[in-house]
């Protein structure tokens, strides 16, 4: 089975988006239900026969299974992501059961019934080659395995022996089992780069951090999960002290090393922690799952380990520190209330002094004792 999908255990981090390109949403589901039972009904319609009416039932239980997975699982807003195997295991019985019963009618059934069976059987094909590009293994058993014996009946039909419509439809079917291959690699380039640059939207080019796009994310995330019992955070918001002197001493080649190190260090002392650069020299850290206790802790790290930094050449980086403002999510309705109490505190520290952290709500302004 891993083998039939082997795009999605290679490249596990486009996961979602290969598997959202090969489950068919309504109402698209509709209109292949239909298609399915037409061509049932249609034999049944030309031949009145026995075998038809078992390839109806089977194809109203496949097709009723099929709805229920839709209904059940698909809001019609989100990527349905329960019942996916059962989905997939049921459109491959369905596609090949399709060409053997096809197969069927091209023996037995009167030409207007053969002509339908080869159109439906052709458009299966072209569809399950694009729906499925994502899983090109797949794809091409199935095309096989319908094109098999619809080329055997084809050659039964045409009186024995090789018949050149047969081969006609086996070229036909390789050529969009080939053609299901460069869709696969199509279909690959452009998410694998929309992934990239999803990604890269979100990061800070210069330090390597989250930015400000992703801090919201990641806020937003936290409250949905505050609203159903998730655990508290603190914001720690940080600016950096004496950086315009340092950027206009020493040029700005320099002052983005400072920035990159102070990240580096940021990163470092946060541990589990994530940590935000938000524009210029103003950096957050979201710390999940914590007390004040130990945000005020992580504060008086990072303040230490920013005041301690040194530049390339090993001199310390004089003048430059940082001060901290904190706010809790718990405090705070709403991300930009809880950032714009982190500010609050931020600057209220600032204006008592530099190299110093405060809470917001509280009336006094700390400092580290190693600072």
């Amino acid at each position: 089975m891993r083998w039939l999908f082997d795009a999605v255990a290679s490249h596990p981090e486009v996961r979602e988006e290969l598997i959202a390109t090969a489950i068919q949403r309504r109402p698209a589901v509709y209109f292949a239900c239909v298609t399915a039972m037409l061509i049932s009904s249609s034999a049944v319609v030309y031949t009145g026969a026995g075998w038809a009416y078992v390839w109806l039932c089977f194809d109203a239980a496949i097709v009723l299974g099929r709805l229920y997975l839709s209904f059940r699982f698909d809001d019609g807003k989100n990527v349905p992501v329960g019942g996916r195997a059962a989905t997939f295991a049921l459109m491959f019985v369905l596609f090949v059961t399709l060409g053997l019963w096809c197969a069927v009618s091209v023996v037995l059934g009167p030409p207007g019934l053969v002509l339908l069976s080869v159109i439906t059987v052709l458009a299966v094909f072209a569809g399950v080659s694009t729906r499925w590009a994502a899983f090109p293994r797949l794809t091409v058993i199935t095309i096989v395995a319908m094109a098999l014996p619809m080329c055997v009946a084809i050659c039964i039909r045409a009186g024995g022996g090789i018949s050149i419509s047969a081969v006609q439809f086996g070229v036909v079917a390789l050529m969009l089992a080939a053609q299901t291959m460069q869709n696969h690699h199509s279909l690959m380039r452009m998410i694998l780069a929309e992934h990239h640059n999803a990604g890269l939207a979100r990061i800070d080019p210069l330090t390597g951090l989250g930015n400000r796009f992703s801090l919201f994310e990641a806020l937003d995330r936290l409250y949905a999960s505050e609203s159903e019992g998730g655990a508290h955070a603190a914001l720690l918001y940080l600016d950096l002290d004496g950086f315009k002197g340092f950027n206009d001493a020493r040029g700005h080649d320099a002052g983005d090393e400072l920035l990159r190190r102070a990240a580096r260090t940021m990163r470092d002392e946060a541990l589990d922690s994530r940590a935000y650069r938000i524009g210029g020299d103003e950096f957050v850290v979201v710390q999940p799952g914590r007390d004040e206790e130990a945000a005020v802790a992580l504060a008086e790290r990072i303040i230490r380990a920013v005041s301690s930094m040194r530049v390339s050449d090993g001199g310390p980086v004089a003048g430059v520190g940082v001060t901290v403002g904190i706010a809790f999510a718990a405090r705070a309705a709403k991300p930009r209330a809880l950032i714009a109490r982190a500010d609050e505190a931020l600057y209220a520290a600032k204006r008592a002094g530099k190299g110093a952290y405060r809470v917001a709500g509280s009336d006094t302004v700390k400092r580290p004792l190693a600072a």
